[in-house]
């Protein structure tokens, strides 16, 4: 339903239609962030206890917690490489009537986003404490789930088709755009195509696809961040292309094949306790605790540095 839906308003509207949702989707974010937040903090319903985080979980409140600053860095990482290939923004940042509107945009989405973090994270240590942190993916959920009644489940669903349906005609809008306006230099077909159409049929087979694997039930995150790892291989070579163009593309490939291999063989199982390098070719022990329990940290470095080593090297 959310596939066929979303689907049938972006590919017929574009851009425009886009944006003019992700008004009335914004306001439906804001009005149910808002009602769970008051769930959460004010209702009595969620037990917040400062002795209680304390005991559970004060490791992370803990200013000296290695790895809290580890699991930061990580995802900074992560997620600012995502971002700098994620077309929907550069669709978006394109589509701006001129830089003082960017420029607005970019601060007022920073001020708003800014404070939804810090209590979400907050959220994940209340969730420590409380035993409930077992999917780290659907923490918010555990939490706002038990004991709720009906107006609270019905508004957590919205809230969570809101944010789907936001995301998914942006990224419709990017791949359509990237087809549009690059599909010959990646799919050189006689000129009489339509690459405009051609958009269109392409994104319906995706969504094929991507309906199959989402009734998998896989792990969102796990998906995620395996993304994010092959953005972590590429952003050096590709930005350092673009704004050098002293290397061609054989050495930006193999750039970020270097860095993709490296990275996923510290790249963490879903347990996130054993990788392809430590745990399975060699034991756990031999590498120092600093290493065998930031996997993840050091998948995305090690992603991150190989690729700008080897354009050094052959460059």
């Amino acid at each position: 339903i959310i596939l066929v839906s979303t689907l049938i308003y972006t590919l017929k509207g574009g851009l425009r239609i886009s944006i003019l949702t992700d008004k009335f989707q914004f306001v439906i974010i804001s009005i149910f962030l808002v009602l769970i937040f008051y769930y959460l903090f004010f209702s009595g319903k969620v037990v917040i206890d400062t002795h209680l985080i304390a005991s559970k979980a004060s490791v992370l409140i803990d200013p000296k917690y290695f790895y809290g600053y580890t699991a930061g860095i990580t995802f900074f990482i992560a997620v600012f490489a995502t971002n700098l290939f994620d077309q929907g923004v550069w669709q978006r940042v394109f589509a701006a009537q001129s830089t003082q509107d960017l420029k607005k945009g970019f601060k007022n989405s920073f001020f708003i986003v800014l404070p939804v973090i810090l209590l979400l994270g907050f959220c994940g240590i209340v969730a420590v404490s409380l035993g409930q942190a077992k999917d780290p993916s659907t923490i918010i959920f555990s939490l706002l789930l038990t004991n709720s009644g009906k107006f609270l489940t019905i508004s957590i669903l919205i809230l969570a088709l809101t944010l789907v349906i936001s995301s998914m005609d942006t990224l419709i809008n990017a791949i359509s755009s990237l087809i549009i306006i690059d599909g010959k230099k990646i799919m050189p077909f006689p000129s009489k195509l339509n690459y405009f159409y051609f958009s269109k049929f392409f994104l319906i087979g995706i969504s094929i696809l991507v309906f199959y694997i989402a009734s998998k039930g896989l792990s969102v995150l796990y998906m995620f961040l395996l993304a994010d790892l092959l953005c972590c291989a590429a952003v050096f070579p590709i930005f350092y292309g673009i704004f050098k163009q002293d290397i061609n593309s054989k050495i930006a490939l193999l750039s970020v094949a270097v860095g993709l291999i490296g990275g996923l063989l510290f790249f963490p199982n879903l347990t996130f306790e054993k990788s392809i390098l430590v745990g399975l070719l060699f034991e756990s022990s031999l590498f120092p605790t600093w290493i065998s329990t930031a996997l993840l940290f050091w998948s995305f470095v090690v992603a991150t540095i190989l690729p700008l080593l080897t354009l050094l090297m052959l460059r």
